[in-house]
């Protein structure tokens, strides 16, 4: 124990000095905490009205006793964001958390068990169009082709013959009428006039004032092909129209250098064609004389790549592939397609320019297929080109049978 007495002597200070600082702070004490409580005593009204403070009163043997404690919620009343209305700014409850009571935005939520697809369409919902908003309109289709220059008629995408000449009669003036024709005259012994329709056809094309009109075209076989991988009919048309891109892209970048590029205009001699039987005649009497026919009399379809500037070929060529690429899927569903094959001989002789290889494909598919028109008239060009007049001669000789008997 630590004596007292010791530590206030150590200061020379003596016990009756402590004595009265000790009753002096002490009577402050009291006077402080008696001056609290009067405030208490005079703040417990307001809370007893404010709610804040509950009020009990006993009279006990004649003596009233008045006790206050704070005023607890009952069970069934709201909750303190509702009664903290009533608090005064200047006396808030002390413990209440703030509540917020403005209402979150609408914002839409992603529900997990829905794919992509379902989730854009809730964010990005589409106007649905009533009957009248389609009244008049015709909608697109596997199998057809829709691109307005044919009215409200829809094309039928199609490869048989009478039905296309049918479509291109009843519509004159659309390129996609006179390209189905051409295609479908492919496949008959008509090459001459299949050749005509293409022309026709292109310029068709170009009379639309559009550079990309054709390219519109070609999307809808491509969006038939995906419909319906199987049509032999659509992959076989979609190979042609890649090889009318290609030529409609030459002709339009050599028309546009020769704007760039005026060159002195001459006069152009007009050619004494013969056409039909009178140019297989000229062709017959060439070879029993023993001389090569003219070029112009052989039935051919003219390259896409004849003309095209050297920076342009890349381009051209690319098309040349997509159309070899539709070809050789014809032919793997239906190996016995000689059409097919024929002109896919002779396409890949204009993109890589191996006559030999041509002739020899050729040779074969004249074995395979010998009254195929499309095969003997493929074959006979070929021989004459590269000089065997014989061959080409005979298989031409029968190649022209076929036409007169409509084959």
């Amino acid at each position: 124990m630590i004596d007292l007495t010791c530590i206030l002597g150590s200061h020379h200070l003596s016990l009756a000095k402590p004595r009265r600082v000790f009753v002096a702070l002490s009577t402050v004490c009291l006077l402080l905490a008696g001056s609290n409580w009067s405030c208490a005593l005079a703040q417990e009204p307001q809370a007893v009205q404010s709610g804040q403070i509950e009020e009990n009163v006993n009279n006990t043997e004649g003596v009233s006793k008045t006790r206050f404690r704070l005023k607890r919620p009952s069970a069934g009343s709201s909750s303190s964001a509702d009664t903290a209305g009533s608090a005064t700014a200047d006396d808030p409850p002390a413990n209440s958390a703030p509540i917020n009571n403005i209402p979150a935005a609408s914002t839409m939520l992603k529900p997990a068990a829905l794919g992509s697809d379902a989730i854009d369409k809730l964010e990005n919902p589409v106007k649905s169009e009533s009957k009248d908003d389609n009244a008049g309109k015709q909608i697109w289709r596997p199998g057809v082709i829709l691109t307005g220059t044919a009215g409200t008629e829809v094309l039928s995408l199609t490869c048989d013959l009478g039905l296309a000449a049918k479509q291109a009669a009843d519509n004159p003036t659309s390129p996609e009428a006179a390209f189905i024709h051409a295609v479908a005259l492919t496949r008959s012994t008509k090459v001459e006039e299949a050749l005509q329709e293409a022309r026709r056809a292109r310029r068709l094309a170009r009379e639309t004032g559009d550079p990309d009109y054709f390219n519109r075209a070609v999307k809808e076989y491509e969006l038939s092909l995906a419909h319906e991988p199987e049509n032999i009919c659509v992959r076989y048309s979609l190979s042609w129209a890649y090889y009318m891109q290609a030529y409609l892209l030459c002709e339009r970048v050599r028309k546009e250098e020769a704007a760039a590029n005026p060159m002195p205009v001459q006069a152009r001699k007009k050619k004494k064609g013969l056409d039909g039987l009178l140019a297989g005649a000229a062709i017959v009497g060439s070879v029993l004389v023993g001389e090569k026919p003219p070029p112009d009399l052989l039935p051919k379809i003219p390259s896409a790549l004849q003309g095209a500037p050297a920076w342009l070929i890349p381009n051209i060529k690319s098309y040349y592939q997509k159309s070899l690429f539709e070809l050789d899927e014809v032919i793997k569903r239906d190996p016995n397609n000689a059409w097919a094959q024929a002109y896919r001989t002779h396409l890949a002789e204009e993109y890589d320019g191996n006559s030999a290889a041509a002739l020899q494909k050729l040779r074969s598919l004249k074995q395979r297929f010998p009254d195929n028109p499309a095969v003997a008239f493929f074959f006979a060009d070929a021989s004459m080109r590269n000089g065997d007049i014989a061959s080409g001669a005979g298989s031409l000789g029968q190649a022209l049978k076929m036409r007169l008997e409509g084959k």
